[in-house]
């Protein structure tokens, strides 16, 4: 996150207060973290999303999110949108 917040400060990019914020969760020790900004980021940390998307809310705790990527990934085959990765996005307030 260090790199990726020296990288933005270069390019003069920010962060809204409402923008998204991804993970991908590749094990259970590390994750990928997509971040919305107002400007492009030109280095190898920076990547544009253009895909398809699934979704679906859960307000479970968090212990439960093995069953959250079980629910989201049969959802998404169910609309013929098989799933290759999925991301996270996590709501605390």
């Amino acid at each position: 996150m260090k790199k990726a917040a020296e990288s933005m400060k270069a390019a003069h990019a920010k962060r809204e207060p409402d923008s998204l914020v991804l993970a991908d969760e590749t094990s259970a020790w590390r994750s990928k973290v997509y971040l919305e900004v107002t400007r492009e980021v030109s280095d190898s940390l920076s990547h544009r999303i253009s895909e398809t998307f699934c979704s679906k809310d859960f307000e479970d705790p968090y212990k439960d999110s093995g069953k959250w990527y079980a629910g989201i990934r049969n959802g998404c085959e169910a609309k013929g949108n098989p799933s290759e990765r999925i991301n996270a996005y996590y709501a605390t307030f």
